[in-house]
């Protein structure tokens, strides 16, 4: 089954489900920055908010736990560190 991205509308899009969260990727995040991806994920493991991580694919990786307002920052924080005019959409 084929999962479709919500609209995205920059670099790093954030989606809330019934579980907690997803994380999606631009084209150009997937294709520019691939490397960057699973070292993310590994750094999301490690967050205490976050119970589970589910990376099958390099478009997003589905987050089970709270979406806090601190968290969303420092996501943003992480991949704006790394990305060079990183866009952040919703």
């Amino acid at each position: 089954m084929t999962i479709s991205p919500p609209p995205l509308v920059g670099d790093i899009n954030f989606e809330l489900n019934r579980t907690g969260f997803e994380v999606w990727f631009s084209e150009r995040i997937v294709r520019d920055h691939e490397d960057l991806i699973e070292n993310f994920t590994d750094w999301l493991r490690q967050q205490p908010q976050v119970v589970s991580v589910v990376h099958d694919d390099l478009k997003f990786v589905m987050v089970g736990g709270v979406l806090s307002e601190g968290l969303r920052v420092n996501v943003t924080a992480w991949w704006a560190s790394r990305v060079d005019g990183l866009i952040i959409g919703r």
